[in-house]
């Protein structure tokens, strides 16, 4: 799971996908999801996973999106699990609800890692979202890899004072976790205070703010929005028109 959080690190590359309008990649992002949560079938979800395995290898991204799957492979289990023991009598419903589960997921883990948390902020400013919220959500899309990247440095250097976190009942394990907490909520809590003083030192929110980088959208944001839009109509009528 750590490495799937990891794998949302934002990576600069030149590619197509990268290149793309933030605004566009909401749009779509959108779209798709709102097709995953309205479709019950299984194939819509499998052409929304295919799809966006074939804009992660256009994205050179591919990998990211592979490990961010495997990490929650065991969730997706889990859900067909909960479905088949909580008296689901259709078990295309269950493998269904746990493809839903790993296609959203490949949706919006596809666009953080073709986005910049810069040009997510700004192409929500645009949207007409308060600068101050975009500054909070952007800045903790950006501290989720850094997040997880701390805690497994915690774990593997507890590791190596010999703790064993795999060793012992339930309670013993959750009460092993006690010393990889503390240290990352202390540093955690000393990282804010960093932030905070760096915002305040380059006077955040004394007057209306600008920006060098002008967004611009191109034909190539329309064929995107387009083709999202066709894939999202393919969807639903796919949900309504086939049995399965």
């Amino acid at each position: 799971m750590l490495k799937a959080l990891k794998s949302f690190k934002y990576i600069e590359k030149s590619t197509i996908i990268h290149k793309l309008d933030p605004r566009s990649k909401i749009l779509s992002t959108i779209l798709l999801s709102l097709g995953v949560l309205v479709s019950q079938k299984i194939t819509p979800l499998i052409i929304v996973t295919i799809f966006c395995i074939i804009l992660a290898i256009t994205a050179k991204s591919l990998r990211q999106l592979l490990r961010v799957i495997r990490g929650i492979a065991p969730w997706a289990a889990f859900i067909f699990l909960l479905n088949c023991l909580t008296g689901s009598d259709k078990l295309m419903l269950s493998i269904a609800m746990s493809i839903k589960f790993v296609s959203l997921a490949a949706v919006f883990s596809l666009f953080f890692i073709t986005t910049s948390p810069e040009d997510f902020m700004l192409a929500l400013n645009n949207l007409g979202m308060p600068y101050e919220y975009t500054l909070a959500f952007t800045m903790a899309m950006r501290f989720v890899p850094s997040l997880a990247r701390d805690l497994q440095t915690i774990i593997d250097a507890q590791r190596s004072r010999g703790l064993e976190l795999d060793k012992g009942n339930f309670i013993e394990r959750v009460r092993k976790y006690i010393p990889i907490l503390v240290p990352l909520i202390v540093y955690e809590i000393r990282r804010s205070f960093m932030i905070a003083e760096a915002l305040e030192s380059r006077a955040f929110g004394s007057g209306k703010r600008s920006s060098f980088y002008k967004l611009k959208i191109t034909y190539r944001d329309f064929v995107f929005a387009i083709l999202s839009s066709i894939l999202l109509a393919v969807i639903l009528f796919i949900d309504i028109a086939l049995p399965w």
